[in-house]
């Protein structure tokens, strides 16, 4: 993904080159083409792992699922709900 993503800033660059822009212009007007970092980013992310945050609110809810049925059960069994 890395090598994609600077490949395609290389070839922005080159044709900027191209016409006739100096290597930091060049080199300046590739990367504000290419779009807001955070942006790109979020997007990369996204793509990457389009499902992470369902996955890390269904641990959570499993995870408090957890707790709260130990708790009770503790509750239940023993008659109080020490645990150490």
């Amino acid at each position: 993904m890395t090598e994609e993503l600077l490949s395609h800033l290389y070839c922005a660059y080159e044709d900027l080159r191209k016409q006739g822009f100096s290597y930091g212009e060049a080199m300046e007007l590739a990367m504000a083409n290419f779009g807001n970092e955070k942006e790109v980013g979020k997007q990369l992310q996204h793509a990457l792992y389009p499902y992470r945050r369902e996955m890390m609110l269904s641990l959570s809810g499993a995870s408090l699922l957890i707790i709260y049925s130990t708790y009770l059960l503790q509750l239940f069994t023993r008659g109080n709900a020490e645990i150490i």
